[in-house]
């Protein structure tokens, strides 16, 4: 043998063999230590990260479960305190209009009263029928008279014009009021219920009929939004179920409805071959009555 290819140390051989090799080797370290990312990744999206998804103001976020509790019972919080103050709300702006009417009713008794204590001092001279006839025979009393009789008609004529012009007033700005109300009531039904309107209304007015309640009542149940509100949720549910109904009796009508049956061919006949006895004496009979 060559000293080439036995010497293990001074061959030209050797160093081929080293390099491939090395080569392997380095293609296997690099197998080993290639991070196997599928079983963190899982990991990480399933129970590593401790995060857990909550929507707040309109987006998406991952926080960890502590502060998503947090948050929420904020949230619920903010919520309900927007609730209670809308019903503070609600509830001041009534009991201002309860204590505005009731000082209207209070103020229109002290005027009706006032008028009436000087119809009550004018009512002395009702019994004059012929203030002429009287002024020539009374002499100066009956002058006295006539002069207090004018001043106290002028001031009743006058006192009773003012109130007039005071109860159109107040009229007028109960109206105005009243359509304020109606109208912030309104644009608050809309916030709940998009696109409320005449016509909704209407079918709420049909739903309230069946219950007992006037068509006036219904009306005059939009000033308070939380009536409507109950009444449209009322009429979601009855037309929930009721679709309900019907598609059930549309499952009902198709489980009793008979089978089509397919139309085809008619059975084609038994060769003579294939026939019974008595099918046969049956086919050559026929045949029989034929020939004749």
């Amino acid at each position: 043998m060559s000293e080439e290819t036995t010497n293990p140390v001074g061959g030209e051989a050797m160093p081929e063999v080293v390099d491939t090799l090395a080569s392997e080797s380095e293609a296997l370290d690099l197998e080993n230590t290639t991070p196997d990312t599928s079983d963190d990744t899982d990991q990480g999206e399933d129970e590593g990260d401790g995060l857990e998804d909550v929507e707040f103001d309109g987006k998406q976020h991952r926080l960890p479960k502590e502060i998503k509790d947090a948050l929420l019972r904020q949230s619920d919080y903010t919520k309900k305190t927007q609730e209670v103050a809308e019903q503070r709300k609600a509830i001041e702006a009534d009991r201002a209009q309860v204590q505005q009417s009731q000082q209207r009713q209070v103020e229109f008794a002290q005027d009706i009263a006032q008028l009436g204590a000087l119809n009550a001092r004018l009512h002395p001279f009702a019994a004059v029928t012929d203030w002429p006839a009287y002024l020539r025979q009374g002499g100066g009393s009956a002058q006295a008279d006539y002069a207090e009789f004018q001043a106290l008609k002028n001031e009743r004529d006058q006192f009773a014009q003012d109130l007039g012009s005071r109860v159109q007033q107040r009229q007028g700005d109960e109206q105005r009021e009243t359509a304020k109300l109606a109208s912030e009531a309104r644009a608050e039904i809309v916030k709940s219920i998009p696109g409320y309107s005449e016509d909704t209304l209407s079918k709420l007015v049909g739903v309230g009929e069946r219950f007992g309640f006037s068509s006036d009542e219904i009306r005059q149940a939009e000033s308070d939004p939380r009536s409507i509100r109950v009444l449209h949720r009322l009429a979601e549910l009855e037309a929930a179920a009721s679709k309900q109904i019907t598609t059930q009796k549309l499952v009902e009508q198709q489980a009793i409805r008979p089978a089509a049956k397919v139309s085809g061919s008619a059975p084609a006949e038994k060769t003579p071959e294939r026939m019974t006895t008595d099918e046969w004496m049956r086919y050559r009979n026929a045949q029989a009555r034929k020939a004749r």
